[in-house]
């Protein structure tokens, strides 16, 4: 397969591609460690596989693939993140990407094996990720079930610190509307004040996406 590979760490990324070309035979025919960069060699490389991690210093992961996606239609993702939460969970099946390689605990023989699948047309997720996402369907209090598609955002840039001003200004809502967000989400979350709402967001992958 033609293989483009968005991970931000080079020494990583290094690894992955020689695994990838050198072990597992496959074509690597580019990389980058930036989403914006990304977004336009991915069009213009059109690979068959986009293997990515999801934090990255500009721009998400599976916001590069939400936006790739459509204008390189028979392109199949493949996450690599060492992020296996509930949240990464909702996001990932949200995007609806065709594979989750778990960076903590995945072998090239592993990675070799998610490579085989996709490229036989099946799907790949590892036992981490399948194992957060059945603990994630079981639990009706998550998060993600709790709170709206405007209040997870609120989160996550309350898990970066931002005021209610600056929530405001990125959401292109008043200072006040913010604020009744960020309230509802503590009441809903049963969170005592607001440090510890920011570092609930840390802790449970909430700032990996904004």
């Amino acid at each position: 397969m033609k293989i483009f590979i968005l991970e931000d760490h080079v020494m990583f990324r290094e690894v992955i591609r020689k695994a990838c070309s050198r072990q597992l035979r496959h074509e690597v025919v580019g990389e980058s460690g930036s989403g914006l960069e990304a977004l336009q060699l991915i069009v213009k490389l059109r690979p068959e596989l986009l293997l990515l991690d999801l934090s990255l210093p500009d721009l998400s992961g599976l916001e590069v693939a939400r936006v790739v996606r459509p204008a390189v239609p028979t392109m199949k993702t493949v996450v690599l993140s060492c992020h296996v939460d509930a949240h990464t969970v909702h996001e990932v099946e949200r995007v609806g990407v065709e594979g989750f390689v778990d960076k903590t605990s995945s072998t090239v023989s592993m990675l070799g094996d998610a490579l085989a699948d996709i490229a036989g047309g099946r799907t790949y997720f590892s036992p981490a990720f399948k194992a957060a996402q059945r603990a994630h369907r079981r639990d009706q209090q998550s998060a993600d079930k709790l709170l709206s598609d405007t209040e997870r955002r609120v989160l996550s840039f309350i898990g970066h610190g931002l005021s209610d001003e600056e929530i405001g200004q990125r959401l292109g809502i008043t200072r006040n509307t913010a604020q009744t967000h960020r309230s509802h989400i503590l009441r809903k979350l049963r969170v005592g004040n607001s440090a510890r709402l920011a570092a609930y967001a840390v802790r449970h992958g909430f700032t990996l996406y904004s």
